[in-house]
């Protein structure tokens, strides 16, 4: 698309106001009625160069919402995570998300051991109904201690992954660990799964470790058998098999 001067020239002004985190990752700039407004420019000017950041990787648009800055300056990561939706859009799915649930409790006693902090300290929950074309794939129940990420219950986990809000707030993962086991659904998350109550699934448990053996993630996986593979990437390091789990 070709693009005129003020376009290309607001487009750099924009850039320069997310590098700066005048936008900060995460975060809606103000509309197209807005920035026109503010910088004089009419709207096509303004679309146009929101147009190209897109393009760049410094916002993403979500219908009917706005666009959502998703560029930031802290990406490198010891391990390479690829996200769920990556991994389906390369086998020619469409990856979409619904949130089930959003809560913010005490750790009580199981996380208190999974995180090593009091029964007491906070800890954030988002549950998340994971679906390629449509179809539905794995119940995702993720475990976040509530005072690692500023502010994390109200970051949009349809836009964002786990591991790039880890990056933009420099939490560095180092290592995770899986455990696979097999069991059965039941009840609502046979009807999520759009499986017969009593159907046999993949259960995966996930933790995510940074420096020193910190756990920063713990997540329960509920997935469909035929999808169990999008959950690992396995490779060979120090002549031995590595694998690591793939949550967006």
């Amino acid at each position: 698309m070709v693009r005129n001067t003020k376009s290309n020239t607001f487009a750099e002004i924009l850039k320069k106001e997310i590098d700066d985190k005048i936008y900060p990752f995460g975060s809606c700039i103000p509309s197209e009625r807005e920035l026109s407004k503010k910088y004089a420019l009419n709207r096509s000017t303004i679309r146009s160069a929101i147009a190209s950041l897109v393009d760049d990787g410094y916002l993403t648009k979500v219908q009917g919402r706005g666009s959502f800055v998703t560029k930031n300056n802290n990406t490198k990561l010891q391990i390479n995570f690829r996200g769920m939706g990556d991994l389906l859009k390369n086998v020619g799915f469409n990856p979409s998300s619904k949130i089930i649930a959003i809560d913010i409790r005490k750790a009580g006693y199981k996380l208190s051991k999974i995180f090593n902090i009091s029964e007491d300290e906070i800890i954030f929950r988002i549950m998340r109904l994971r679906l390629g074309n449509n179809e539905p794939i794995s119940i995702e129940d993720t475990y976040v201690p509530y005072s690692l990420i500023p502010n994390i219950d109200k970051i949009d986990f349809q836009i964002y992954s786990l591991y790039d809000i880890f990056a933009a707030h420099e939490v560095q993962l180092d290592h995770i660990t899986q455990v696979y086991t097999s069991t059965r659904v039941r009840n609502i998350e046979a009807r999520l799964l759009n499986l017969n109550d009593g159907d046999s699934v993949i259960s995966v448990s996930i933790t995510g470790y940074i420096k020193e053996n910190t756990v920063v993630e713990y997540t329960e996986v509920l997935v469909i058998d035929s999808f169990s593979r999008f959950y690992t990437d396995s490779y060979f390091e120090n002549g031995e098999v590595k694998t690591y789990a793939q949550i967006n």
